[in-house]
């Protein structure tokens, strides 16, 4: 079965409505369990011990960051960021070409399915290698589709990132390849690697089975491995829903009940409809929802579920709870949030219970978090354009050399605190007590995962990094998380960062004696490996020093200063303690020998 899962949605840096795509973009092959089973288990081999497994000289110190294995696909064609500046209507109009062109090839030859032989493991792209990927033959059919997809993509005006593919259309130029995950290491280090060494010993036993193509954003949909519950992308006619699971439901209102209710748990099909459904009721086609459409929507859905159209006043206030850009209208994006909330409180008249056309949905806790996000933090730190005083700190290094300053990491571990989850951060459908709420974390890692988990409502995954012991398990979990929610996340990342912030140096006297004494200085998590908890610079880079010049949010920057002004006012007049006794005080505490 065919078909194309389209993510199109507004940067959140632009004035809504913008109608911009903000992924990178790419197609993929959907490839058959069994052989995601074995890259799933070389990747977590590759994360236990990357520098022996990647052929790294001795005592080199690497990093593996694995993709999980719901994130597993192998590159068919990439975009990279060329169709972020395509408006939101010629996209659609891409994606529906390459569609045709993949249903038509497939209904004059079959898809192709002969298995790909696997060739090894090697470092990409070429330039950064960056990347290790398991490196698979390309077979014809899988060429010749290939060659005609490219062909359309011609035909509309797409380009491509050309340090992926020094030809695109020469032979040889494409390798398939499935991406196991990103080393963390110095370009030279990354030049000196084999990538060989132990990897031969994990080597995939079996041919990958390809079972489908599908367009993909820079984050894939957690659960796109489930090929039947693919959308295709139609073109259906206003009033008239063409793609599956979204006809008007015939038979007894219990029957529609159940399909309403099959819609909300199921992620990419509700998602699908909310888009369809969007677009039917866009009557001014200006990618806007005005109020007296959304009346016609209300009872549109009422009459699919055998109901009266929502009470107005009810349905008003859910309307305006879900207007952020635009007063009065929802944009797309919005739309996609709105459109949920009310089948829910509709179905929730039909069992008859309480009408909940709002749901309570995660939202950030009280604090200077509760109304920042990333992107306006990025235009606080774009204000300062003159040099300052940064503390400049880069994470799990810190730890591992034994500085002061490594209280400052998600990653340092040694001293614990009690970490509380704020109810207003969990999500209804997680079901956990008060007590639940509250975890012993030996790292701020752990307590940050954990909101992660809570503000999604993913139980299971709460309660494994509940258990976590060491950093980097708790970042591997944290990845895990699903259903995700970008946007959500996005909205409450602030929050959540001065929350964690806060309660670890509260309770951790030596900490936050190394914090207050930073002064008034900017505080910047310097590495380039992250754009959003750090500033996307390395420790030392010239740039450091101008805000202006900075490369990510800087989230864990901004919450250490927060937090250093908060425990400067609780606190009042203190006696000065040296960063020395403080670091000593952490050391002895965690029976360690002081080593600086």
């Amino acid at each position: 079965r065919l078909g194309l899962i389209i993510q199109v949605c507004c940067a959140r840096t632009c004035a809504p409505p913008c109608g911009m795509a903000c992924h990178n973009a790419f197609l993929a092959v959907i490839l058959d369990e069994g052989t995601l089973d074995d890259l799933d288990r070389i990747a977590n081999a590759l994360h236990e011990s990357p520098s022996e497994m990647l052929g790294f000289p001795a005592g080199t110190e690497v990093g593996f960051d694995p993709m999980v294995k719901s994130s597993l696909h192998m590159t068919f064609l990439f975009f990279g960021e060329h169709l972020r500046g395509l408006p939101s209507g010629e996209l659609r109009q891409v994606h529906a070409a390459i569609q045709a062109e993949v249903e038509e090839a497939s209904s004059s030859a079959a898809l192709p399915t002969e298995p790909l032989r696997f060739c090894g493991f090697e470092l990409f792209p070429p330039g950064k290698m960056n990347l290790v990927v398991a490196r698979f033959e390309a077979t014809d059919p899988l060429r010749t589709l290939r060659s005609r997809v490219l062909a359309v993509c011609k035909e509309k005006g797409v380009s491509f990132p050309v340090s992926y593919f020094a030809s695109i259309e020469g032979e040889g130029a494409w390798t398939p390849h499935v991406t196991l995950g990103k080393i963390r290491a110095t370009r030279t280090e990354v030049g000196q690697a084999s990538c060989g060494g132990g990897i031969s010993a994990l080597a995939i036993t079996r041919p990958a089975k390809p079972l489908g193509i599908t367009l993909l954003g820079a984050r894939p949909p957690r659960a796109w491995c489930d090929w039947d519950a693919a959308l295709s992308f139609g073109g259906e006619a206003p009033g008239a829903d063409a793609s599956p699971g979204l006809a008007p439901v015939a038979g007894s209102a219990a029957e529609a009940a159940a399909w309403a209710a099959g819609l909300l748990n199921d992620r990419p099909t509700c998602d699908a409809a909310a888009e369809s459904k969007f677009r039917q009721f866009d009557a001014n086609r200006n990618g806007l929802l005005e109020w007296s459409e959304c009346v016609r929507l209300g009872a549109h859905l009422a009459a699919l579920l055998g109901l009266e159209a929502p009470h107005q006043a009810k349905l008003h206030s859910a309307f305006a709870a879900f207007v952020r850009s635009t007063p009065g209208r929802l944009s797309e994006r919005e739309f996609a949030r709105f459109f949920p909330a009310l089948v829910r409180g509709l179905l929730a008249r039909r069992r008859g219970g309480r009408e909940a056309t709002a749901p309570t949905r995660p939202r950030p806790a009280p604090g200077p978090g509760a109304d920042l996000t990333p992107a306006v933090l990025d235009a606080r730190w774009a204000e300062l354009t003159w040099r300052h005083e940064v503390v400049e700190f880069k994470g799990a290094t810190e730890c591992r050399l034994g500085s002061p300053l490594g209280c400052l990491s998600n990653f340092f571990a040694e001293a614990a605190f009690d970490f509380e989850v704020p109810l207003e951060l969990c999500a209804e459908s997680l079901g956990i007590s008060d007590e639940q709420r509250r975890v012993r974390c030996a790292f701020s890692e752990k307590a940050i995962m954990l909101c992660k988990a809570a503000v999604m409502g993913d139980r299971a995954t709460y309660f494994k990094v509940a258990g976590a012991e060491e950093p980097f398990e708790a970042k591997r979990l944290g990845k895990q998380v699903e259903p995700w929610d970008d946007n959500l996340w996005f909205e409450t990342v602030c929050s959540v960062a001065y929350t964690v912030v806060y309660q670890k140096f509260k309770q951790i006297p030596a900490c936050s004696s190394i914090l207050l004494d930073t002064g008034e200085s900017l505080i910047a998590e310097a590495t380039r490996a992250d754009s959003r908890w750090g500033i996307g610079l390395d420790k030392g880079d010239e740039r450091v020093r101008r805000p202006s010049e900075w490369r990510g949010s800087n989230v864990l920057g901004w919450a250490l200063a927060e937090v250093r002004a908060k425990l400067r006012q609780e606190e009042g007049p203190r006696t000065w303690v040296s960063v020395w006794t403080a670091a000593i005080a952490l050391a002895t505490a965690a029976k360690t020998d002081c080593c600086w």
